[in-house]
């Protein structure tokens, strides 16, 4: 049959389709057609002889069915041949090679892929590599590695399983295997450390031999050395970390200074920015942001324990909470504003907004309700608990105020307990005084020693000392020095 030429160029030979379909089912012994051995003619001719070897067929029907699989494709095949003349760049064991020396020193290996001047260059046995751009994967000779830009995986000798998509991205990666470094200059100092990802323009740039990183983002990691099992997400991540293990920094910036603090965990823009301690815990924008020798804190919410710097074993939630603590530990602040301006004071707990707020260097105190002990300074060992409790209180110590502006007014005296809303509500200097009841004692100012049990027992005292006022409504008098009041008693005759 005559050669035929469509409308794109490409050329068919009839016969020659015939003698390509038998040929392949010569290619299949196991697969043997019941055409072997007939002319390509008699094929073309017989039309009715199909019907006598029906039985034959059916016999061997599975295997027909894969070899007309074959001749149908044999003949797609023909007839889309490819462009005359045939691209350049094919060699066996399929290999692909296009570009001034590359796969220059191919011995044995097999599906190689090198686009660009000195890809692949010193290659041999390697195999299943693929390089693109000038001088990618230009020393290796390792198996399975991608490089695609130029110099990409250019110093990569024995590693293995690398992926580098950028400009000189894993560079000079020589033994280290399972690498992912996807920008310019990602990666690029990389050795001999292996299983590491970095994605973004100089990601992880410096590593050496580090293991196990992660950095996503344009620098983050990118003085890493020798570092484990970092993980680092944002612009500047991680940034300065060198030998610093098992941190991990979500956000610009986040741990952006730590070098050699380990087991750290920041979220948030420039969360633990300055930090190079152990085992802190910040999650918000600027959290424990100046910290970087205390450990063992915990930060939550936006500049939560942002100036600590040397504190340890802290814990703050909410915005702004220990926000200025510097040295102070064994802190917990919890709501925002609580324990804001405390600097260097110790143990004390603030649970609620801008509970114990103004606390500056005083220990031991615990605070629970919105402002409670909000303008203690350096008081000691207080707790209140409710609303406005100890509200006033600065240096005073030892007191306890449970109930709404329980000893709200109270600024330095010591020794008062106070249970009951508005209980001791303007004693001011007043110490050692027991009230216990709505409004007890609620007028006592510099009087100490009372001691009121009952619904404003006592409400009448100012400035008296070492009375009793027991019974609801047992007021007293204003004066009153050593004087006892005992509800349904008070003012009875004795019997003698």
């Amino acid at each position: 049959m005559p050669d035929k030429t469509n409308s794109l160029g490409f050329h068919t030979v009839a016969s020659q389709n015939i003698h390509k379909c038998i040929c392949l089912g010569s290619l299949l012994p196991e697969l043997s057609s019941p055409f072997s051995g007939v002319a390509p003619e008699a094929v073309l001719g017989q039309s009715t002889g199909i019907k006598e070897r029906k039985t034959i067929m059916s016999v061997k029907s599975q295997k027909l069915i894969h070899v007309l699989v074959a001749i149908v494709c044999s003949g797609v095949l023909t007839q889309l041949q490819a462009v005359s003349p045939p691209p350049d760049g094919g060699y066996p064991n399929d290999t692909t090679a296009e570009g001034h020396s590359a796969l220059r020193s191919l011995t044995t290996g097999v599906g190689n892929t090198a686009i660009g001047a000195f890809s692949l260059f010193s290659v041999s046995t390697g195999n299943f590599n693929t390089a693109v751009g000038a001088g990618s994967l230009d020393l290796n000779t390792g198996d399975n590695n991608t490089g695609i830009g130029t110099a990409a995986l250019l110093f990569n000798n024995a590693g293995n399983r690398n992926t580098a998509v950028g400009t000189a991205a894993l560079e000079f990666n020589t033994t280290g295997g399972g690498n992912t470094a996807d920008g310019a200059f990602a990666f690029t100092s990389n050795t001999t450390g292996g299983s590491n990802t970095a994605v973004g323009n100089l990601a992880l740039e410096h590593n050496m031999t580090g293991e196990n990183n992660t950095a996503t983002g344009s620098n983050a990691l990118g003085q890493n050395t020798t570092g484990n099992s970092n993980t680092a997400t944002g612009v500047e991540a991680l940034l300065s970390n060198t030998t610093g293990a098992q941190n991990t920094a979500t956000g610009a910036g986040a741990l952006g200074s730590n070098l050699s603090g380990n087991g750290n965990t920041a979220c948030g823009t420039d969360a633990l920015l300055h930090n190079n301690a152990d085992a802190n815990t910040a999650t918000g924008n600027g959290a424990l942001f100046n910290n970087t020798t205390g450990s063992d804190n915990t930060a939550v919410g936006a500049a939560a324990l942002h100036d600590n710097v040397a504190g340890s074993d802290n814990t703050a939630v909410g915005i702004l909470a220990l926000t200025t603590n510097n040295g102070g530990f064994d802190n917990t602040g919890i709501g925002s504003g609580a324990l804001e301006f405390n600097l260097s004071g110790a143990n004390n707990t603030a649970i609620g907004f801008n509970a114990l707020a103004d606390n500056t260097a005083g220990d031991d105190n615990t605070a629970t309700g919105v402002v409670a002990l909000v303008s203690n300074t350096t008081g000691a060992a207080n707790t209140a608990n409710g609303y406005q409790a100890l509200f006033h209180n600065t240096t005073g110590f030892q007191n306890t105020a449970i109930g709404m502006n329980a000893l709200v007014a109270n600024v330095d005296g010591a020794h008062n307990v106070a249970v009951g809303a508005s209980a001791l509500l303007t004693n001011n200097g007043g110490s050692q005084n027991t009230a216990i009841g709505a409004g007890a004692l609620s007028e006592v100012t510099t009087g100490s020693s009372n001691v009121a049990l009952g619904q404003t027992a006592g409400g009448a005292a100012t400035t008296g000392s070492n009375n009793v006022y027991i019974g609801a409504n047992m007021t007293g008098n204003s004066m009153d020095n050593n004087a006892c009041y005992i509800a349904s008693i008070f003012g009875q005759t004795s019997g003698g």
